[in-house]
């Protein structure tokens, strides 16, 4: 196993299928719970929650320290405790990220924000309470799979760029598409072209794609990346003196 071969003891784990039992022989018995689906209790760890039943990973957030006065220092505080450790709430997270520019701003820590910037935010924290309503199915593949492609795309935007992969799997029956993980960066303060930003995208598109297919236990047949920027594609072909 991964952590073991890391030596990072497993503390505890929980299962709903008994066939796991052999990999998790190491694992002392007074740690182990198998869930089985008599009931549907959510298990919770790294920010997120396990619903046995369906099989999905779902995020419930407290909302109850979001802060009255809106400052700089309540701002960083509430959004520091976003946590997102799949890379499945990047759209999510980016915009705290970007909220996160305001100590730029000229003022004292504990000073009231600007109108916009309150606007902003509360406007954010009430986007986070739909959060409640996401389920995120846990498993990525298709059963019986015969052909399994790892699909990335990169974008960029004046204030911001990411990447994505995705799982495409096939069987006889059917095909399914699942997000695995994604990744997003605030831009640079130093005002970069729109080409140079997408070029950041796919670079990081390209490290997120390398990473995933080193740790993960699974053989794709086909890996497929793309941008929708031409120039950052011709750049991509040209040899690194010219560039």
């Amino acid at each position: 196993m991964p952590m073991k071969d890391n030596d990072i003891e497993l503390g505890q784990s929980k299962s709903t299928a008994i066939r796991r039992l052999e990999l998790l022989k190491d694992v002392p018995t007074e740690n182990k719970e198998f869930l089985f689906n008599e009931n549907d209790e959510l298990v919770k760890t790294l920010g997120l929650s396990w619903r046995p039943r369906e099989d999905t990973f779902m995020y419930q957030m407290n909302l109850q320290g979001v802060p009255v006065t809106i400052t700089k220092r309540t701002v960083l505080s509430f959004i520091s405790k976003l946590y997102d450790p799949l890379g499945l709430l990047q759209p999510i997270i980016i915009k705290a990220k970007m909220i996160q520019k305001i100590w730029l701003l000229k003022i004292d820590w504990d000073q009231n924000l600007p109108r916009q910037e309150i606007e902003n935010f509360q406007r954010y924290v009430a986007e986070l309470h739909q959060l409640k309503d996401l389920k995120i199915p846990r498993c990525i593949l298709l059963k019986d799979s015969v052909a399994v492609q790892l699909i990335g795309f990169a974008d960029a935007s004046a204030q911001a760029y990411g990447a994505c992969l995705y799982v495409k799997s096939e069987n006889a029956n059917e095909t399914q598409i699942r997000l695995l993980c994604s990744k997003t960066c605030v831009a640079p303060l130093k005002t970069l072209s729109i080409p140079r930003l997408e070029l950041l995208a796919a670079t990081l598109l390209s490290k997120l794609t390398s990473k995933i297919i080193k740790i993960i236990d699974l053989e794709f047949d086909e890996v497929h990346l793309f941008s929708d920027s031409k120039v950052v594609l011709d750049w991509i072909q040209m040899h690194n003196h010219t560039f």
